[in-house]
């Protein structure tokens, strides 16, 4: 049933994502041609009205671009958790033999799938800036030279690292799939307690108590770090200038990993009271 309950959600974001990212992925193709003529025309474009529009109004097509596909994924996978769990419609969703607790978790990785698809649009769109924006001497349509210029960096990284390399890179992914989970978590949280509070308005509700939850988390986050940095930064740096080079890096790492589990811990508290609220506190009656 979780799998059917996916593909579900799946489908009905799939109608309208693939609208915006072909769009998008059109807008990407055009926007590196018309970045590799203002490169190659920079000069002329310092005297010239006309062009110095085109480079501005290319520079924030691509701003608004960007910022359209986020906004869109997120509107579309959100408002169809609203309109699942909170509206008329919710009536039915609770009707179907399965508890709330795999309802609610077939919309997490609903989001989770979608974040990563955005994710990897954006890698795509950014293929078409790097091999055609730069210009070249002898007039080819393709540069590799980001490529070119993106190995070195990693070669460059892995003389400084080694092998520890690939462990900050797995680090790195790990964290960056636990902080959308965090965010996708708290999102529900907000439209949750949004629309159990009250009964018009509560989607601006949630999106208000998630920038109030955001900012309090801010907050505390920045004051912890100021407190460790006064009270244990002297005897820590006096720690590491004794330590290894291996040493370093082990303590670096578990670091990193003691981040990914607070930051997981936070998201499964938050995820377990989205799930209360829902199974005791939601009345659609």
């Amino acid at each position: 049933m979780f799998r059917k309950l996916l593909k579900y959600d799946m489908k009905s974001v799939w109608k309208v994502w693939r609208i915006m990212a072909v769009i998008l992925l059109g807008l990407s193709v055009v926007g590196s041609f018309v970045l590799r003529y203002i490169l190659e025309n920079f000069d002329k474009m310092l005297y010239s009205t006309p062009l110095s529009m085109m480079f501005s109004l290319f520079m924030l097509t691509a701003f608004m671009s960007i910022l359209a596909a986020y906004v869109i994924t997120i509107v579309f996978v959100f408002l169809r958790f609203y309109k699942n769990f909170f509206t008329d419609e919710g009536y039915l969703t609770f009707t179907l033999p399965v508890t709330r607790g795999t309802l609610l978790r077939s919309k997490t990785v609903n989001a989770i799938i979608w974040m990563a698809l955005l994710f990897v649009l954006y890698l795509v769109c950014a293929i078409p800036f790097a091999v055609i924006s730069p210009p070249t001497d002898n007039g080819e349509l393709f540069n590799p030279c980001v490529f070119e210029f993106i190995g070195e960096m990693f070669e460059g990284i892995w003389e400084s690292f080694g092998a520890w390399t690939v462990v900050y890179a797995v680090e790195a992914i790990l964290f960056c799939v636990i902080s959308v989970f965090y965010s996708i978590a708290t999102f529900q949280l907000c439209i949750t307690v949004g629309s159990i509070l009250v009964k018009k308005a509560k989607v601006l509700l949630g999106i208000g108590i998630y920038y109030g939850f955001s900012m309090v988390t801010s907050t505390v986050s920045m004051v912890l770090r100021i407190v460790f940095f006064l009270t244990l930064s002297e005897g820590f740096s006096e720690l590491l200038a004794r330590a290894t080079e291996n040493e370093i890096a082990w303590v670096f790492a578990l670091g990193i990993m003691v981040v990914c589990m607070a930051m997981v811990a936070f998201a499964l508290i938050i995820h377990s009271v989205t799930r209360m609220c829902i199974e005791r506190k939601l009345n659609l009656a």
